[in-house]
């Protein structure tokens, strides 16, 4: 066959590969350090939304309280004038029986 070489099999085998030197040490990863100017401007933005917290926190739970206070309020008011509707009824109903 034209164009290829002959492979010869039988021939001695070459020098011996050289052994493989495995490491077995852990990699240290190399720690990444925020620069300092990063650093700067996430301090200011954690302080300005800790402000904004809390000065949304307050009158937002003042909102609540005064809202569960009023809502109690309402629930005794209208146990009220249903007693006060079965009052005026039983006292009707008294008066046509005589």
């Amino acid at each position: 066959m034209e164009g290829f070489n002959k492979i010869d099999l039988e021939a001695t085998p070459s020098k011996p590969a050289d052994p493989i030197i495995v490491n077995n040490r852990p990699k240290v990863k190399a720690k990444r350090a925020l620069p300092k100017k990063s650093l700067i401007i996430l301090a200011i933005l954690g302080a300005i939304l800790l402000v904004f917290g809390l000065i949304l926190i307050a009158p937002a739970q003042k909102a609540y309280s005064d809202a569960k206070k009023t809502f109690g309020q309402v629930k005794i008011t209208v146990d009220a004038l249903k007693k006060q509707n079965m009052n005026i009824l039983t006292t009707r109903k008294l008066s046509f029986q005589n």
